[in-house]
Protein backbone atom coordinates (compact mmCIF):
# COMPACT_ATOMS: atom_id res chain seq x y z
CA UNK A 1 0.00 0.00 0.00
CA UNK A 2 1.25 3.39 -0.54
CA UNK A 3 0.45 6.49 1.38
CA UNK A 4 0.99 10.30 -0.06
CA UNK A 5 1.33 12.40 2.75
CA UNK A 6 1.29 15.84 3.45
CA UNK A 7 4.85 16.89 4.44
CA UNK A 8 4.44 20.21 6.23
CA UNK A 9 0.97 18.95 8.19
CA UNK A 10 2.67 17.47 11.44
CA UNK A 11 -0.62 15.93 12.98
CA UNK A 12 -1.69 14.41 9.88
CA UNK A 13 2.13 13.03 8.86
CA UNK A 14 2.76 11.76 12.53
CA UNK A 15 -0.64 9.53 11.82
CA UNK A 16 0.49 8.40 8.62
CA UNK A 17 3.96 7.16 10.47
CA UNK A 18 1.99 5.18 12.63
CA UNK A 19 0.62 3.05 10.20
CA UNK A 20 3.29 2.22 7.39
CA UNK A 21 6.07 0.00 7.13
CA UNK A 22 8.67 2.47 4.93
CA UNK A 23 8.39 6.48 4.99
CA UNK A 24 10.03 7.98 2.11
CA UNK A 25 10.44 11.59 2.17
CA UNK A 26 10.96 13.19 -1.53
CA UNK A 27 13.38 16.45 -2.10
CA UNK A 28 14.31 18.60 -5.04
CA UNK A 29 17.20 19.89 -3.00
CA UNK A 30 15.84 23.29 -3.41
CA UNK A 31 16.74 24.96 0.03
CA UNK A 32 12.74 24.88 0.86
CA UNK A 33 12.10 21.34 0.01
CA UNK A 34 15.42 20.55 2.28
CA UNK A 35 14.07 22.66 4.97
CA UNK A 36 10.67 20.39 4.38
CA UNK A 37 12.58 17.15 4.48
CA UNK A 38 14.24 18.12 7.71
CA UNK A 39 10.76 18.42 9.56
CA UNK A 40 9.56 15.46 8.05
CA UNK A 41 12.99 13.59 9.03
CA UNK A 42 12.19 14.83 12.97
CA UNK A 43 8.93 13.69 12.92
CA UNK A 44 10.05 10.15 11.44
CA UNK A 45 12.82 10.00 14.43
CA UNK A 46 10.02 10.86 17.07
CA UNK A 47 7.90 7.89 15.34
CA UNK A 48 10.89 5.74 15.31
CA UNK A 49 10.96 6.57 18.82
CA UNK A 50 7.57 4.32 18.99
CA UNK A 51 7.85 2.24 16.37
CA UNK A 52 11.78 1.35 16.25
CA UNK A 53 11.01 -1.05 12.84
CA UNK A 54 9.73 1.84 10.79
CA UNK A 55 12.23 2.45 8.00
CA UNK A 56 13.10 5.64 6.42
CA UNK A 57 14.43 7.13 3.28
CA UNK A 58 15.13 10.37 1.56
CA UNK A 59 14.74 10.51 -2.14
CA UNK A 60 16.02 12.87 -4.76
CA UNK A 61 13.34 14.00 -7.05
CA UNK A 62 12.67 16.57 -10.45
CA UNK A 63 16.86 16.32 -10.05
CA UNK A 64 18.17 18.08 -13.18
CA UNK A 65 20.95 15.63 -13.57
CA UNK A 66 24.65 16.10 -13.71
CA UNK A 67 24.45 19.82 -12.31
CA UNK A 68 26.00 20.95 -9.44
CA UNK A 69 22.64 21.91 -8.13
CA UNK A 70 22.03 18.11 -8.44
CA UNK A 71 25.21 16.89 -6.33
CA UNK A 72 24.36 19.69 -3.89
CA UNK A 73 21.10 18.35 -3.38
CA UNK A 74 21.94 15.30 -2.52
CA UNK A 75 24.68 16.54 -0.18
CA UNK A 76 22.19 18.59 1.82
CA UNK A 77 20.24 15.29 2.34
CA UNK A 78 22.92 13.41 3.92
CA UNK A 79 23.16 15.89 6.45
CA UNK A 80 20.64 14.46 7.86
CA UNK A 81 21.94 10.90 9.04
CA UNK A 82 18.91 9.60 7.29
CA UNK A 83 19.93 6.95 3.90
CA UNK A 84 19.41 8.62 0.76
CA UNK A 85 18.34 6.17 -1.91
CA UNK A 86 20.57 5.76 -4.85
CA UNK A 87 17.91 6.26 -7.20
CA UNK A 88 17.54 9.47 -8.54
CA UNK A 89 14.13 10.50 -9.99
CA UNK A 90 15.23 13.43 -13.10
CA UNK A 91 12.85 16.11 -13.80
CA UNK A 92 11.33 14.61 -17.56
CA UNK A 93 8.71 16.23 -19.75
CA UNK A 94 7.15 12.11 -19.42
CA UNK A 95 6.72 13.04 -15.80
CA UNK A 96 4.67 15.97 -16.58
CA UNK A 97 3.07 14.33 -19.53
CA UNK A 98 2.02 10.96 -17.91
CA UNK A 99 -0.22 12.69 -15.34
CA UNK A 100 -3.01 13.72 -18.00
CA UNK A 101 -2.99 10.25 -20.09
CA UNK A 102 -4.36 8.06 -17.15
CA UNK A 103 -1.37 5.66 -17.66
CA UNK A 104 2.10 4.98 -15.36
CA UNK A 105 5.33 5.73 -16.48
CA UNK A 106 6.06 2.53 -17.30
CA UNK A 107 2.53 2.05 -19.92
CA UNK A 108 3.38 5.59 -21.14
CA UNK A 109 6.60 5.51 -21.92
CA UNK A 110 8.01 2.23 -21.91
CA UNK A 111 11.92 1.99 -21.04
CA UNK A 112 12.64 5.68 -21.43
CA UNK A 113 14.87 7.03 -19.35
CA UNK A 114 11.54 7.71 -16.90
CA UNK A 115 10.20 4.34 -16.91
CA UNK A 116 13.84 3.16 -15.97
CA UNK A 117 14.06 5.40 -12.74
CA UNK A 118 10.73 4.14 -11.71
CA UNK A 119 11.89 0.37 -11.72
CA UNK A 120 14.75 1.00 -10.41
CA UNK A 121 13.12 2.83 -7.74
CA UNK A 122 10.46 -0.07 -7.31
CA UNK A 123 13.31 -2.55 -6.65
CA UNK A 124 15.08 -0.15 -4.38
CA UNK A 125 12.28 0.40 -1.98
CA UNK A 126 11.38 -3.24 -2.62
CA UNK A 127 14.56 -4.40 -1.04
CA UNK A 128 14.31 -1.85 1.82
CA UNK A 129 10.93 -2.66 2.45
CA UNK A 130 12.08 -6.34 3.01
CA UNK A 131 14.40 -5.08 5.67
CA UNK A 132 17.40 -4.39 3.40
CA UNK A 133 18.69 -1.46 5.23
CA UNK A 134 20.52 1.59 3.38
CA UNK A 135 23.01 2.62 5.43
CA UNK A 136 23.02 6.52 6.09
CA UNK A 137 26.06 8.40 3.86
CA UNK A 138 28.28 11.12 4.58
CA UNK A 139 28.51 14.01 2.16
CA UNK A 140 31.28 13.63 -0.29
CA UNK A 141 33.07 16.07 -1.79
CA UNK A 142 33.38 15.80 -5.66
CA UNK A 143 35.40 18.14 -7.16
CA UNK A 144 33.77 19.71 -10.51
CA UNK A 145 35.47 17.93 -13.43
CA UNK A 146 36.91 20.56 -16.18
CA UNK A 147 36.43 23.99 -13.95
CA UNK A 148 39.28 26.34 -12.73
CA UNK A 149 39.01 28.43 -10.22
CA UNK A 150 39.10 31.29 -12.45
CA UNK A 151 35.59 30.16 -14.40
CA UNK A 152 37.52 29.92 -17.34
Amino acid sequence: MLVDGVPRMSEVLRSILMFVDVAIVPSSGAPTETWAAGQAVDLIRQAQGVRPSLKCALLLNKIQPNTGIGRAARSALETTGMPVLRTVLAWRVAFQEVMASGQGICDYAPSSPADLEVRKLFAELLALSRGENLEPKTARHQPASGASASGA
